[in-house]
């Protein structure tokens, strides 16, 4: 028998089979697995369409905030490579002293993190 729990307390009562293998019975309500699968496939997918719809509102990459992000990091004495976006932030590759670097900067231009690519 399964139970169902929501943190560390029973929300239903057992779970059993009932009626061959394709019936299930929940607090007296009787379901079919092939209704609990939909169920379950129907809760997946809004999660992942949740995740899309918010991977949507990413930041877009123009000329002019290529510019303005070799200016920021010229001026802190790095030479810009390569521009792109990753995970709603803007990713440089940049070298400076000799060093590689990947610098991480938010939609205000700010360095939010650097990592060495060495």
């Amino acid at each position: 028998m399964a139970e169902l729990f929501l943190g560390s307390d029973v929300v239903g009562m057992p779970l059993h089979r009932m009626r061959g293998a394709n019936t299930m019975t929940l607090k007296g309500h009787t379901m079919t697995t092939g209704y609990l699968k939909t169920l379950a496939l129907c809760g997946a997918m809004a999660l992942a369409g949740g995740t899309a719809f918010a991977s949507g509102d990413s930041i877009q990459l123009t000329d002019e905030i290529k510019a303005q992000i070799t200016a920021t990091l010229t001026e802190q004495g790095y030479e810009v490579s390569k521009i792109k976006t990753e995970d709603g932030l803007y990713e440089a590759y940049a070298r400076k002293d000799g060093k590689r670097y990947e610098v991480f900067l938010n939609d205000k231009m700010e360095v939010v993190r650097t990592e060495n690519d060495d």
